[in-house]
Order: C-alpha cells, then structure tokens, then sequence
C-alpha cells in the first residue's frame, strides 16, 4: 500500500492476494491506525475488483477507484514499489528471492 500524498510505502504479507486479505489487512494494518480513507486507488486485480471488495468499501463509506492497467500517473507508483520490494526481499534473503 502506498499513502498517496507522502508516497509512505506499508507492505504486509499474505499468503495468497484475494478479497479477503486485502480486507483483512487494510482492517488489521490501515484503518485502526489511520482511520478509514475516503478514497483508494487499485489496479484492476482481481483480487481488488469483485463483489466482496465493493460491497466493504460501500460499507466503510469508501470510494475504490480502479485504474486502468498501465495507467502512468498510478503505474509509476505500482511498479517503483514492486522494484522496491524485490530489491528487498532479495538482499534479506542472501539473494535466494525467486518471484
């Protein structure tokens, strides 16, 4: 997750990314700690777009705005912190980290 006006990279992992971790990890991670936000941003994952995702943010009063895949102003975002997180997860892993 990345907060959108500081660019604060969060990650949490997750055995599998489905609906119910992503919720259950924005619940856990984000909205105690922050409160809920008005609005989130997502690609168009599947594990973001479905029924479950929708119904919870309607819920949380929640506006999820899907992107367009590789849309630039968001893309950029995506792929520097995947690069981030790789790097990472290599260097912590004595360079074993296979995607």
């Amino acid at each position: 997750m990345v907060e959108a006006t500081t660019g604060w990279l969060e990650t949490y992992p997750v055995s599998h990314a489905t609906a119910r971790n992503t919720i259950l990890d924005l619940e856990k991670q984000v909205l105690w700690q922050h409160s809920t936000p008005e609005r989130t941003e997502s690609d168009n994952g599947t594990h973001f777009k479905n029924d479950l995702i929708d119904t919870w943010a309607r819920e949380h009063s929640m506006e999820w705005v899907y992107h367009m895949p590789y849309r630039a102003p968001a893309a950029w975002k995506v792929e520097w912190c995947n690069g981030l997180l790789k790097t990472t997860s290599k260097a912590l892993s004595g360079g074993t980290y296979r995607q």
